[in-house]
């Protein structure tokens, strides 16, 4: 009787097998280290053509997993040109990888996928930072992503809305790098943009803002480094001051670098409020760079 039970039991699930046409194991170890070999090409291919191609093959590759659930909270550990982050209530994954150019600048890449009532989409991010004149003060569709290597993720709640503000890194070796702080909100996911006036910054590292800005771009020179780093313990941004080394250099981005004070962000009255000359404590001190240069090229 077992050895009847069995035999069903093996034809029935091959049945279901053939007829789906879904494999019954999926190795993620090979996924990966297949992954992990094209993200490697991103960076070290010879030739400009050659990495944005293997960029495309890369994410090409990662698409045809990353709609699997079980893909949500694998750690992708082998992958080090990835960032890949996930929302602390787990409402969204956010992956981002950049390309090197051959005049020292990056192309970057992102898909985010939502976690929608355990089904998971995929929206492509389109990096268009180049072609936007204004970017602290526009809303930006996926398709008009301002690209960056993000690092964390933090959420804040406002009358029953939340934001989840994007902290991220888009380097450019020839001119000057960036740290940003992207707000992004998912109350209508149909309708998903990227920037929200949460920030409270008239006057930061001497750009006077008119009107609140849609997201914060410090931009500082590529010999320098500068931290803008959250603080879960005192729940603020706390971010080295950025200035030129001469008053006549203002707004000449590759002359920017910390001045050794510091500022600070928390969250009030549904605002990113700023808080000017903070008191470092002990070792928060942001001195190192952040984030680490994962998956980029050694200067």
């Amino acid at each position: 009787m077992k050895t009847t039970f069995l035999f069903l039991f093996i034809v029935s699930t091959a049945f279901a097998q053939e007829a789906h046409d879904v494999p019954a194991y999926f190795d993620w170890n090979n996924y990966e280290v297949e992954l992990a070999r094209l993200g490697q090409n991103c960076i070290r291919q010879k030739t400009e053509e050659q990495r944005l191609a293997a960029a495309d093959t890369f994410a090409d590759l990662l698409e045809k997993k990353i709609y699997d659930t079980e893909s949500f909270s694998y750690p992708f550990e082998k992958v080090t040109n990835l960032s890949k982050l996930i929302a602390p209530d787990k409402s969204f994954r956010i992956y981002t990888w950049s390309v090197p150019m051959r005049d020292g600048s990056f192309t970057f890449y992102g898909r985010l996928v939502l976690n929608e009532q355990k089904v998971l989409r995929i929206v492509k991010l389109t990096d268009a930072a180049s072609s936007l004149e204004n970017p602290e003060n526009m809303l930006l569709k996926p398709e008009q992503w301002y690209g960056a290597i993000y690092y964390d993720i933090i959420p804040t709640k406002e009358k029953g809305s939340i934001y989840y503000t994007l902290l991220g890194y888009r380097p450019n070796n020839s001119t000057h790098h960036e740290k940003i702080l992207e707000p992004l909100c998912l109350e209508n996911s149909n309708k998903l943009r990227f920037g929200a006036k949460i920030f409270n910054t008239p006057l930061l590292n001497t750009i006077k803002y008119k009107r609140p800005p849609y997201r914060l771009i410090l931009r500082y020179s590529p010999k320098s480094s500068a931290s803008v780093k959250y603080i879960v313990e005192e729940k603020r941004i706390v971010m080295d001051h950025l200035a030129p080394a001469d008053v006549v250099a203002k707004d000449d981005w590759a002359r920017y670098g910390p001045d050794f004070s510091y500022q600070a962000l928390f969250w009030e009255d549904g605002h990113w409020q700023l808080e000017d000359e903070i008191t470092i404590k002990g070792d928060v001190a942001p001195v190192a760079p952040q984030p680490t240069q994962q998956g980029l090229p050694k200067k």
